[in-house]
């Protein structure tokens, strides 16, 4: 599985198998923007998606919790 299958296995293709995909599991207009912001390239190394190299995390297009001096 490439390092994009396993993204879209876990947002995508999970919020298809939840039946929320209408309101969630992609950066579609419309839809509620939950992501995480990370420092890294997760389509050259998955492991990048870690807490250890998240910046910050957005819920409903608002930033609920930025990492600062996490170094």
């Amino acid at each position: 599985m490439s390092e994009m299958d396993a993204i879209i296995a876990g947002t995508a293709n999970g919020a298809r198998a939840l039946g929320v995909y209408h309101v969630t599991g992609s950066l579609t207009r419309g839809k509620n923007a939950d992501m995480i912001v990370i420092d890294g390239d997760p389509l050259k190394n998955i492991y990048d998606i870690s807490v250890d190299k998240m910046d910050m995390i957005i819920k409903d297009g608002e930033e609920m919790l930025r990492y600062k001096d996490k170094k």
